[in-house]
């Protein structure tokens, strides 16, 4: 996995950023393909939290989508938006 400055914290009932307190929307990536659904096995019971994914637009291969029970992963061709701020998958961080 590539190493990347940390902006913030995590818990299962908590989130701390290295900026003032507010509103944090989690976006997660990984560089490579996994064998199974990292959203649904692990990051989203891990973390407690809703996800929105973002779908590969140039493969056929897309996420299952899991938008059934209180936890959601939901696959989306972008831009995901974040209060008034819309970020397109180019300028997606995590990548």
């Amino acid at each position: 996995l590539h190493k990347y400055q940390p902006t913030a914290t995590t818990s299962t009932d908590s989130i701390r950023t290295l900026t003032a307190p507010g509103t944090v929307k989690i976006f997660a990536s990984a560089p490579v393909a996994y064998s199974s659904d990292i959203y649904l096995n692990y990051i989203v019971k891990t973390m407690q939290k809703s996800f929105q994914v973002y779908t590969p637009g140039t493969t056929a291969t897309v996420l299952r989508k899991s938008c059934t029970g209180t936890l959601k992963v939901e696959n989306v061709l972008g831009p995901i938006t974040v209060r008034d701020t819309e970020i397109p998958i180019g300028q997606d961080s995590a990548r």
